[in-house]
């Protein structure tokens, strides 16, 4: 069996006598490499000045020469000035835009904030590493499993070829003809019945640890799309208000004939930001009809003509006044409406 002989020689089989199946070639999922961080130590060391250096300097304090080391007191006004100079370093502020809005801040401030900023952009390449690597074990491990799984597999087709050729042989027959033979293929059989049942035990084992590998794929996979689609769409943060919009989304994809089981499996930040803007589209477009049809519905206004003065009007007022009072006034203003 040439077959059995590499499992054994790779620890995935144990000879018939170790008793109980041999679970060693594919119990429990790998376990990732844990990485972990350098310690970085800064030392710092005080550099003490020769033994000899105090006898020097009262040497030469003795020689009534003046002393190079010795402090020299400084003007009140000069100290003054420059911790005014300090003050106005300080106070120096600096433009940045935070959010799309600028901001002043600080030389501190300004410097915090780059090595705050720097932080996250070491510890989220760490993490992308680390996933990737993670990632590539998964992957390595898989495709071990998957090979000893297509071992398991055609051992176990072996052995049941040879249960069934065992159905076809007259054992009583056999028996009284050659009792030697008759045992050497009772313990063929035996041997071959033992042994095919480990390979079962072996399958489901090796089978419930890819579904469990599986399982675990899928959360990291979910999981990482989540951070994406936060760092995507960040107002999603908001519960409330993440929840309140699925459930907007969830309506949409249904009346678009996406079934339930479909939108359960929608893992994919990149096609759920996708179904998000042809909601939010459609929700414009719907209000824009709807505006549009307001205003053609409304009636159109019926401007109402002005009165006009007749220029008889004026001709028969003066005229009236002319024969009450027969003034030349008010002829001469009957003349000019006759003129007009």
């Amino acid at each position: 069996m040439r077959i059995r002989q590499q499992l054994i020689a790779r620890g995935y089989w144990q000879q018939a006598g170790d008793g109980g199946a041999a679970g060693g070639g594919a119990g429990g999922a790998p376990s990732p490499s844990s990485s972990e961080d350098d310690d970085i130590v800064a030392l710092l060391s005080d550099h003490a000045g020769a033994a000899g250096d105090d006898d020097a300097a009262d040497d030469g304090a003795d020689d009534g020469q003046p002393d190079p080391d010795a402090e020299v007191e400084g003007d009140p006004a000069d100290d003054e000035a420059t911790d005014e100079q300090d003050g106005e370093k300080s106070a120096s502020l600096y433009k940045v835009k935070v959010n799309g809005e600028e901001q002043e801040v600080t030389l501190d401030e300004l410097l915090a904030g780059y090595q705050k900023d720097a932080d996250y952009r070491q510890k989220t390449e760490k993490l992308a590493e680390d996933r990737r690597a993670a990632q590539s074990e998964r992957q390595a491990a898989l495709a071990e499993r998957q090979q000893l799984g297509q071992q398991l597999d055609r051992y176990g087709f072996q052995l049941e070829a040879v249960m069934q050729d065992a159905q076809q042989v007259d054992w009583q027959t056999l028996l009284d003809n050659d009792p030697q033979e008759f045992m050497r293929q009772k313990l063929r059989v035996e041997t071959a019945e033992r042994e095919l049942m480990q390979v079962n035990a072996q399958r489901q084992q090796l089978a419930e640890v890819m579904q469990q590998d599986q399982v675990q794929a899928l959360n990291e996979h979910v999981k990482h799309e989540r951070e994406q689609l936060l760092a995507k769409l960040p107002e999603w943060a908001d519960e409330s208000k993440r929840k309140a919009e699925m459930g907007e989304l969830r309506n949409y994809m249904q009346k678009q004939g996406y079934r339930d089981e479909e939108i359960g499996q929608l893992s994919d930040h990149r096609a759920l930001l996708t179904i998000r803007k042809a909601w939010l589209f459609d929700q414009l477009q719907a209000k824009r009809g709807s505006t549009e049809n307001k205003v053609k519905a409304a009636p159109p206004k019926v401007i109402k003509p002005s009165a006009t003065t007749s220029p008889t009007d004026g001709r028969n007022k003066s005229m009236r006044a002319l024969k009450q009072s027969g003034s030349i006034k008010d002829a001469a203003s009957v003349i000019e409406n006759l003129l007009d």
